[in-house]
């Protein structure tokens, strides 16, 4: 495992999160750049892993949405300010659960599922670029 290739990739998630907490990523932007986080950094995992690339994916995945949910949970007066759909949808939540608490869950969650993504495009991608080994 390349663990300062995990964490130097999954610093795109605090990017994403300082975005996020000042509306940047508003008006349909989101999605584009999650897209390509996603298939930059599977590209840099099929160049760079030693193996696994789908581990490796997976975990930059989780710890993209760690990060990107911490972020927003430590800003989180100033992303409601700037994001009020997100602050609509959070009044809105089940039982009166506190907004943090569900960004905090959430994000893991969020990540993972992410992370499935991206480790299989990280996967793809190092199948076809690596140089085929002869079979013995």
């Amino acid at each position: 495992m390349n663990w300062k290739l995990i964490g130097t990739l999954a610093l795109s998630g605090v990017v994403m999160g300082v975005l996020s907490l000042f509306g940047l990523t508003r008006h349909g932007i989101e999605p584009t750049l999650w897209l390509l986080i996603a298939l930059g950094s599977a590209f840099v995992i099929s160049k760079r892993a030693p193996r696994l690339y789908f581990l490796h994916g997976l975990l930059v995945g989780v710890l993209i949405g760690v990060a990107n949910g911490l972020v927003q949970v430590v800003g989180f007066d100033t992303y409601l300010a700037h994001n009020p759909e997100a602050a609509e949808a959070l009044a809105k939540s089940p039982g009166g659960a506190d907004a943090r608490t569900l960004l905090l869950i959430a994000s893991p969650l969020i990540g993972s599922a992410y992370g499935l993504v991206l480790g299989g495009i990280a996967f793809v991608f190092a199948r076809s670029t690596r140089p085929k080994i002869p079979a013995r």
